[in-house]
């Protein structure tokens, strides 16, 4: 990795920071081919993954006007759900992961699930307002005790690709989030 050694040593402070419990937000930007994932990926080769989670999200051009995408890219990353699992799957997975996660909880997994387009009965009636408010409140549950368990790294590609409720459910949670 060649010219990259002032954006490293940033992103590696923010790594001992982290570890200090005092989180940061960083963006990478530039121009196509310079190099953003190549410096993420060299970042992450860096860390200690045994000490340090690493969740990520991608955004794609193809997904762009899939609401939330590169969070549920994440949250299938997180808990192992696969591209061919069937909805029962699916829905098992997630329940239980929350379950171990956060506890007996569950009163946010029709929010989490309906971005899977599972079938909750209990939500069919609520009105969007009332979903986003609880999905943005599910989300921040569910990373805030990512957190607890050690200091995580929350890295989302290419949101220039994301949709607007992607970049506006990621302002709120950089605004609430409460753990580095």
């Amino acid at each position: 990795l060649i010219g990259r050694k002032a954006e490293m040593t940033q992103l590696s402070e923010a790594i001992e920071n982290l570890s200090q419990g005092k989180g940061s937000v960083y963006s990478i930007i530039g121009a196509a081919g310079t190099g953003k994932s190549r410096l993420v990926d060299e970042f992450k080769a860096r860390l200690d993954l045994d000490n340090i989670q690493w969740r990520e999200g991608n955004s794609f051009a193809y997904a762009q006007n899939i609401p939330y995408f590169p969070l549920i890219d994440l949250i299938s990353k997180a808990i192992q759900i696969n591209e061919g699992d069937s909805p029962e799957t699916v829905k098992e997975k997630l329940e239980s992961s929350l379950e171990v996660l956060i506890g007996e909880k569950q009163d946010i997994a029709p929010y989490i699930g309906s971005l899977y387009s599972l079938d909750y009965p209990e939500i069919d009636e609520v009105s969007p307002e009332f979903w986003k408010a609880e999905l943005r409140k599910a989300i921040l549950m569910v990373l805030s005790a990512l957190a607890q368990k050690a200091p995580t790294v929350v890295c989302l590609e290419d949101l220039h690709w994301a949709d607007p409720s992607t970049l506006e459910l990621v302002h709120f949670l950089l605004t609430e989030i409460r753990h580095p």
